[in-house]
């Protein structure tokens, strides 16, 4: 169950990370 839980979060990690990174770029070329 915690090894489980613990990919599940691994996988939802990368993509939250992505798109922050796009959202950030954009508001910063916005600000711009």
């Amino acid at each position: 169950m915690v090894s489980g839980t613990n990919m599940a979060e691994a996988d939802n990690t990368a993509p939250i990370a992505k798109a922050n990174k796009h959202f950030l770029s954009m508001m910063s070329l916005r600000l711009e």
